[in-house]
């Protein structure tokens, strides 16, 4: 089989074969492989002087170069390099779409309970003799009359029994109550890259250098 430079071939060994290059990037002298740099230049890399560099095909799929009917926009040039391994999600990779508020309904009816009634005592001081009508601290009700017609409300007596305790019992009612809750979802994820990489086999590519038959 004959081969010339430039041409590429797949191995399954792991040495590189005589009139062969390894495509693994690499940079040689433009005056060392005269034959291959002459139809590739510096396509695939180098200084643009004196080395240039051999296509890298170290884990990278090779694809035709040039546009396709189906996909106009993406056009490979010959040695261009493109693509990833993974990539990470953003807002605009995400299909449009939205969240529509939920709305609760809060029935009362539906709540149930026993009603609580609060009872309340005053002591109070008999004694017909009343020391004061200006209230204070430790002083308690006076409940009497005076000779002398005029009757004092505090005492600082001690009590002597207390007013019949008061009961009341108080019903509150609560309108239904309808509930418009926004649901908002702060750092959503944790913007792990996405693996894009296909089934693969790891074997070696190997470019032509000097013509050469293969038999």
């Amino acid at each position: 089989m004959y081969f010339s430079p430039g041409m590429i071939v797949l191995a399954a060994w792991s040495y590189t074969p005589v009139n062969f290059l390894l495509c693994d990037g690499k940079q040689y002298s433009a005056s060392d492989y005269k034959a291959l740099f002459g139809v590739i230049g510096f396509t695939y890399g180098g200084d643009g002087q004196n080395n240039f560099a051999v296509p890298n095909l170290v884990q990278r799929i090779p694809i035709g170069s040039g546009a396709n009917q189906s996909a106009p926009s993406a056009n490979f040039t010959l040695g261009q390099m493109g693509g990833a391994v993974a990539i990470t999600l953003s807002g605009a990779n995400i299909s449009n779409h939205g969240h529509a508020n939920v709305k609760c309904n809060f029935n009362p009816a539906t709540i149930s309970g026993t009603a609580k009634s609060v009872q309340i005592g005053i002591p109070f001081q008999l004694h017909p003799t009343m020391e004061t009508e200006t209230p204070a601290n430790g002083l308690l009700l006076s409940i009497g009359t005076s000779s002398a017609g005029a009757v004092s409300m505090y005492s600082n007596k001690a009590k002597e029994g207390e007013m019949n305790a008061a009961t009341q019992t108080t019903s509150v009612a609560i309108a239904p109550v309808t509930l418009d809750v926004d649901f908002v979802s702060t750092n959503p994820g944790s913007s792990q890259p996405v693996p894009t990489l296909p089934p693969v086999l790891a074997i070696n590519y190997f470019i032509c250098c000097t013509a050469a038959n293969i038999f």
